[in-house]
């Protein structure tokens, strides 16, 4: 039996994100380009080829892109 208080600890521990680009899509798989190498996700956010995402967890999250954000100069 594990110690409760270390499952605790890990479960309380925010995952760390890792950015990544879809590079391939097949089925409802989407497979991530990372830093430490190719990352299968489940698709289900409509993801294309070169999005940017971020992975934490075994799902990712796309990053939007800040130079399609309108600029406002007030």
């Amino acid at each position: 039996m594990a110690n409760p208080l270390l499952e605790l600890q890990h479960m309380l521990t925010a995952a760390a994100t890792v950015p990544g680009k879809v590079v391939s899509i097949v089925g409802k798989l989407a497979f991530v380009a990372t830093p430490s190498g190719l990352v299968p996700v489940p698709s289900d956010s409509g993801f294309e080829v070169g999005d940017p995402v971020n992975v934490a967890n075994g799902k990712a999250v796309r990053v939007q892109d800040d130079s399609a954000a309108p600029v406002y100069f007030v």
